[in-house]
């Protein structure tokens, strides 16, 4: 059978399906590459501190929380994501993404728009390494959407103490939850 058989006879994917696998894809390779990356990123656990695996994994379930709960009493984006000059991307392959994801002012409108529709968002697994180089913390997740697995990756600015990096996307058929 000729490559253009094949081609012939297999299903045409839309280009929506075809940027939801890439990102899939995307943020697996994100995650499976700071699970690998032992010489660059090395885990450290100091304590209390956000840029340690136990700092870390706290700031993201307290986001996810104050996200999921529908908190809007004090804003979420000067809360938890790091100020404008470090700040670079709330990405979700899902709802946010292109320039709109780079955009740190529209932040607490897109988090209100998705709680009023009754986003929640918990915490499945984790995995963290922390980066001497630029002082940053890199976080792998797994979260649970509303019954949705997704997958994604993130990075804490030490200096801050706030998220800089945060891109979801939905995990493979076969991930589950816990």
């Amino acid at each position: 059978m000729n490559v253009k058989h094949i081609a012939d006879t297999e299903r045409k994917f839309s280009r929506k399906q075809i940027l939801v696998w890439c990102t899939m894809l995307f943020v697996a390779a994100g995650a499976l590459a700071l699970t690998l990356s032992g010489d660059d990123l090395k885990t450290r656990d100091i304590g209390p501190d956000v840029c340690s695996s136990e700092g870390a994994r706290e700031l993201v379930e307290e986001f996810l929380s104050a996200y999921s709960t529908g908190l809007r009493s004090a804003s979420l984006t000067d809360r938890f994501f790091a100020p404008g000059d470090r700040f670079q991307w709330f990405y979700d392959a899902l709802t946010r993404h292109g320039d709109e994801a780079t955009d740190r002012s529209d932040l607490d409108s897109y988090f209100a728009q998705q709680q009023a529709g009754g986003d929640s968002l918990r915490l499945v697994d984790f995995s963290y390494g922390y980066r001497d180089e630029d002082d940053t913390g890199h976080f792998g997740m797994v979260l649970s959407r509303n019954e949705m697995v997704l997958s994604g990756k993130g990075a804490i600015d030490c200096a801050s103490g706030k998220i800089m990096v945060w891109a979801t996307g939905p995990a493979s058929s076969t991930a589950t939850t816990q």
